[in-house]
């Protein structure tokens, strides 16, 4: 289960993309450090077992990011429990991409 933020906007720029990853920055007003960032990346093995990482990165963080692990881990852990869903239905013929993490 998410932790909820509170109200408010939390903006963050989408800075690199790849066939298994994405990178958020964050803006002025986001909750993280200006210019801290996170990369999120999906890969899988021969077995076509998936597996999800995340790496974040703050310069200067502040002393309630001491927290920040254990509510990042809840929140993954529900986005690996959605693409899990959503990948319930994809058949096991179908072309699955190969990568290293």
């Amino acid at each position: 289960m998410p932790i909820p933020l509170p109200p408010g906007r939390y903006p963050v720029q989408v800075t690199e993309v790849t066939s298994h990853s994405f990178t958020f920055t964050a803006l002025d007003g986001h909750f993280d450090p200006v210019s801290s960032t996170i990369s999120f990346s999906i890969t899988s093995d021969p077995a076509r077992n998936i597996y999800q990482y995340a790496v974040a990165h703050a310069d200067n963080p502040s002393l309630l990011l001491l927290v920040a692990p254990f509510i990042a881990n809840m929140t993954w852990t529900s986005q690996a429990d959605a693409l899990r869903d959503f990948l319930s239905d994809v058949p096991p013929e179908a072309p699955f991409p190969q990568s290293a993490p």
